[in-house]
């Protein structure tokens, strides 16, 4: 029911026969979002969500601020003196979905709490658990930074609140709703979909990391990777189901699982009955029948990279697979010990700091740098990149923060072959001012870009644009 109740919500309809006939009335048509500003004190059952720092700069850069928590918030700022200003914007979705973000707040003017109050927002979604992107742009009104940084600090108001998951989930990164998924499979024609083994080497040559940065630098390559395999609705089950990250080997969540209990009962089971059980596994997600189709068409969750033990390499390798019948588990097979890889199958990147120049050049406003096919270069002279909640795994010397899960998950769009796309959110914006998320404008040009092997176009900066005037 719940995803034939989203179904009804984001088709914008008051009806959907015989379905939505049944939801309650507030499901139907949800009131409007309310954005107010109060003066008054925090109530005494206001629950702290979270703070953070934004670096003031002349630039005006935008920063953006994941928050889980229920479905009404306060925020409120500090830090600004006479030489600084920071401007919001901030829209919220129901938490671990691929939904669109819906605006709350627009270009609202952040102050201490005893000049400008404190900002109400509230998410009316129809639910408890609510995921709210906070887009800020911090600025001087002269040619100097501000002297400290500005600290924002959210509230959970919510009348109703859950327990909820730690951290800041991936959904974040993903705007595509779930209308499209509904669509008949259209076959991926371009050479990602069908690539099953990445290769990723962060080892450093001349920027030391410590294992905290590696560590950082290793998770958000796989969580990039896991972003555009939930992307790419129509490639193949099998989609880069091994990952291995400076020699370390990963899989997908469900094939470990399904691994797990063929190793328990390995005479359990036909060879098609496990072929069956592992394709249900990695694409789990039941769409709504349309038509007279005999077939309910399938999709995909958005789910983590877990380490592939030894003992369950070991046993793949040893495993007797049938190309012809046992398409996927061949598949996983063969990915995971390294052996008789097709063309196409294999891929291979390279993440490097720099302290200095990129093959971008020596322009302070690039970020990072698609340097060719392999090679991604991070401007770590100019750039601070962060891993929130985790200082310790900061890397880079420069003063303006920016979040590293984004940028290496938009290089990493590069690497599939996808060009800048300056239209709407997309997260392969050519400006992190623009950049936000994998939208359906990504996903269709991913569709759109044929059977190349990648940018031809080299080398790429992902920028930090200079703005003029106020937000």
């Amino acid at each position: 029911m719940r995803l034939a109740q989203r179904f009804c919500l984001a088709a914008g309809l008051l009806c959907c026969a015989p379905v939505c006939a049944q939801l309650p009335g507030f499901l139907r048509r949800p009131p409007p979002a309310q954005c107010d500003w109060s003066r008054g004190a925090l109530d005494a059952t206001a629950a702290f969500v979270g703070k953070q720092e934004f670096v003031v700069d002349t630039r005006e850069p935008v920063q953006i601020w994941m928050v889980r928590a229920g479905n009404r918030i306060v925020l409120s700022g500090a830090g600004m003196g006479a030489d600084a200003r920071a401007r919001v914007d901030v829209s919220a979705k129901i938490a671990e979905t691929s939904d669109t973000f819906s605006a709350v707040c627009k270009n609202r003017l952040i102050g201490e709490p005893s000049q400008a109050g404190m900002l109400h927002a509230h998410a009316p979604l129809g639910s408890t658990d609510v995921l709210w992107r906070v887009e800020v742009r911090t600025g001087a009104t002269g040619a100097r930074k501000a002297r400290r940084p500005v600290a924002l600090t959210a509230w959970d108001v919510s009348t109703v609140r859950e327990a909820r998951k730690p951290g800041i989930p991936l959904h974040g990164m993903l705007c595509l709703g779930d209308i499209p998924e509904m669509e008949l499979e259209r076959p991926a024609t371009h050479q990602f979909g069908g690539r099953i083994r990445l290769e990723v080497n962060a080892v450093q040559s001349t920027f030391q990391l410590t294992p905290e940065q590696q560590a950082a630098v290793s998770n958000s390559v796989l969580n990039s990777v896991a972003l555009w395999v939930r992307a790419c609705i129509a490639c193949r089950l099998e989609h880069l189901i091994v990952v291995l990250v400076d020699g370390h080997v990963y899989t997908r969540a469900s094939a470990n699982a399904w691994l797990a209990g063929v190793m328990a009962s390995p005479a359990s089971g036909s060879a098609a009955e496990q072929e069956k059980a592992l394709e249900k596994a990695l694409q789990p997600v039941q769409m709504l029948m349309a038509g007279d189709r005999k077939d309910t068409p399938t999709g995909k969750e958005l789910e983590q990279y877990e380490p592939l033990s030894e003992a369950g390499r070991t046993f793949l390798c040893a495993l007797e697979t049938s190309p012809a019948s046992q398409r996927t588990v061949d598949a996983f097979r063969r990915a995971a010990c390294g052996v008789a890889m097709a063309r196409g199958e294999l891929s291979k990147i390279r993440v490097r700091f720099r302290d200095g120049p990129t093959a971008c050049g020596d322009d302070t406003n690039v970020i990072a740098c698609r340097s060719d096919l392999e090679l991604t270069e991070y401007n770590a002279r100019d750039y601070r990149y962060v891993v929130p909640g985790a200082s310790q795994a900061d890397i880079g010397a420069g003063d303006l923060a920016v979040d590293l899960q984004h940028v290496i998950a938009h290089e990493m769009g590069h690497w599939i072959g996808l060009s800048h796309i300056d239209k709407g959110q997309s997260l392969m914006s050519s400006s992190m001012e623009n950049s936000r998320c994998i939208d359906m404008q990504t996903v269709d040009s991913l569709y759109a870009q044929g059977a190349g092997t990648g940018v031809e176009k080299f080398p790429q900066a992902f920028t930090m644009k200079r703005r003029r005037g106020r937000p």
